[in-house]
């Protein structure tokens, strides 16, 4: 695990970027870059103007970048939490009918026919995680929207929550301006004594989403023609 101090925020972020077999998205730069936006951001000196020279922890802004669904950096618990995610996508590629898809698949998000060809993909029950397209040896199946998922507004403390989703992926390269619209949409919002996700709350989820849209990958139809 990677833990990175600045002024006024704290990023954590896990070992996925390097070697993890787990990982969902390569984008070694995300660290670094996500680094930078919030250190552009000041929000350390948006901090001491609302509470003096010693804002408490609470008040820091944390992130957390986890490069799969399992979450390891507990992004759903950070005022901001991005997640690795790659989309699977059923092609015109012939299926071998292996089900080495069907059982790479912890969620059961596959359906296959009599005939053992995936014909199906519920997307409701995916995570995105890609053990599936990395488990397909034909390449019927293969990755389409890669990149983040976004949470927002998790945190522990005397009223502890998981984090809101935004319905949407964002790719790597879209992750600072899209940070950039979050923090300006929260810490223009931010009242005294507030916390992040009550700021989320109150401006609500389906709002921030509307404006994240422009960030998105756009996720095609998961079902096999026949």
């Amino acid at each position: 695990m990677t833990q990175v101090p600045g002024d006024g925020f704290f990023i954590e972020a896990c070992r996925g970027a390097q070697s993890c077999p787990m990982q969902a998205v390569s984008a070694p730069e995300l660290l670094e870059n996500v680094q930078q936006v919030l250190a552009e951001a000041k929000i350390g000196e948006r901090l001491r103007s609302m509470y003096g020279d010693a804002p408490l922890f609470h008040h820091m802004l944390k992130l957390s970048i986890s490069y799969c669904p399992n979450g390891c950096s507990r992004p759903q618990i950070a005022d901001i939490g991005l997640l690795g995610a790659a989309s699977p996508v059923l092609t015109s590629s012939d299926c071998i009918q292996c089900a080495s898809c069907h059982s790479s698949c912890r969620e059961g998000a596959l359906s296959i026919d009599t005939e053992g060809t995936v014909t199906n993909i519920d997307m409701e029950r995916c995570v995105r995680c890609g053990a599936c397209i990395s488990a397909c040896p034909s390449g019927a199946i293969q990755p389409g929207a890669t990149g983040f998922r976004l949470q927002l507004g998790g945190k522990l403390g005397r009223h502890p929550r998981l984090a809101l989703e935004v319905p949407f992926i964002f790719a790597a390269e879209s992750i600072p301006d899209l940070l950039e619209h979050v923090i300006s949409t929260i810490y223009s919002s931010l009242r005294p004594g507030e916390r992040f996700a009550d700021c989320v709350d109150r401006l609500g989820i389906d709002t921030i989403s509307d404006g994240l849209k422009k960030f998105s990958c756009e996720i095609p139809s998961q079902s096999r023609k026949k």
